[in-house]
């Protein structure tokens, strides 16, 4: 029953925006900060306080599978992981930077772009986990020293946890960053928000307490790539789970995306219009460009797309054709200058074009 309680939960959120009420809904669920921009410059309503984000240990679909693809071997791997270097409560068996890198080591061997973004933002957040420790100076870092260069081994033991924080700040934006720019450009626009959510989340905790003024420009850029991948998805807040997991993410949030935006493209002409219809005419092309959407027609939908831009845009058909229908050269009937040898002007041509320059 998952896929129809999935559809059924998507359209569910398209009639809700259809009838004028996803303001008050963002109002209440979206995970922003106060934004300025209201009448006279004031604080708009808008979202509430950012939820906490930290490494996830224990799976979330337990006992759950999916036909025709083994999820047993990165299972195994991090629960592996967790048992060697992921135990706080044993000092032998803690190692946060460790457990960050095994996320890096576990990225050749995943099957999925969206796997292999999660394994960017879980080695991220490890690395966080070892920065809050290090921060707070209260334990639980005795692996400190298994990672100090020799050239800092006769410096003082606060100069060794300065160095050191500075490294995992810079490791977590790195990370990060390469989790966001993955997620915008190889991911489908469902799952998407997964990791554009938790980037946002722990660069806002990183940078809150060892930010500097340098920082602002990251934040602020991850904050409108959540947000871009927000307005297209009926759940803001999705969770930060284990990489295992992640192909549950990918089959749900996809599905909840296609639904919500269909029924956003198949509203009334009375319903409230919350996005421009090229945007989720786009957002569903792109989907069938990535491999989902089995009933979608690729070309059809370019041309769905095209029409929605220049309705939204305020042009017509006729508008474009104008615009390509004069060439400076001759053209044959599928668009190479025309001559002997496609993209080649016959010599005629070729002193046509001179004399008329």
């Amino acid at each position: 029953a998952f896929p129809e309680l999935q559809e059924a939960t998507g359209r569910l959120m398209g009639e809700v925006a259809n009838a004028g009420l996803l303001p008050e809904v963002l109002e209440a669920v979206l995970e922003t900060p106060p934004i300025k921009g209201g009448p006279n410059g004031a604080t708009l309503r808008l979202g509430r306080e950012p939820g906490d984000v930290k490494a996830k240990r224990t799976p979330r679909f337990v006992g759950l599978d999916v036909p025709g693809y083994s999820m047993k071997p990165i299972q195994r791997y991090e629960e592996r992981a967790m048992h060697i270097w992921g135990d706080e409560e044993v000092e032998e068996r803690w190692d946060p930077i460790r457990m960050g890198l095994s996320y890096i080591d576990l990225t050749p061997a995943c099957d999925l772009p969206l796997q292999v973004a999660m394994c960017f933002i879980s080695a991220a957040l490890w690395l966080w986990r070892a920065l809050q420790l290090l921060g707070d100076n209260c334990g639980g870092d005795t692996w400190l020293e298994d990672y100090i260069f020799e050239d800092l081994w006769s410096v003082s033991p606060e100069q060794k946890r300065l160095a050191m924080q500075f490294a995992l700040k810079r490791a977590i934006f790195e990370l990060v960053d390469y989790a966001s720019l993955m997620a915008e450009g190889q991911l489908l626009p469902g799952p998407r928000l997964t990791i554009q959510r938790a980037a946002y989340l722990l660069l806002r905790k990183v940078s809150a307490r060892f930010g500097t003024e340098e920082d602002a420009p990251k934040v602020v850029e991850q904050i409108k790539r959540m947000l871009m991948s927000a307005r297209t998805s009926p759940v803001w807040s999705p969770p930060v789970l284990l990489v295992s997991d992640a192909v549950f993410v990918d089959i749900l949030s996809g599905r909840l995306h296609q639904a919500f935006m269909e029924e956003l493209r198949e509203a009334p002409e009375s319903a409230a219009r919350v996005l421009p219809s090229a945007v989720s005419e786009y957002t569903l092309y792109e989907a069938s460009l990535l491999g989902a959407g089995d009933t979608t027609n690729v070309t059809y939908a370019r041309f769905e797309l095209m029409g929605a831009l220049l309705h939204d845009s305020g042009r017509k058909w006729a508008d474009v054709e104008a615009v390509f229908g004069h060439s400076p050269m001759p053209l044959d009937a599928v668009g190479f200058a025309a001559g002997a040898r496609p993209g080649r002007l016959s010599p005629e041509a070729a002193s046509d074009l001179e004399v008329a320059a």
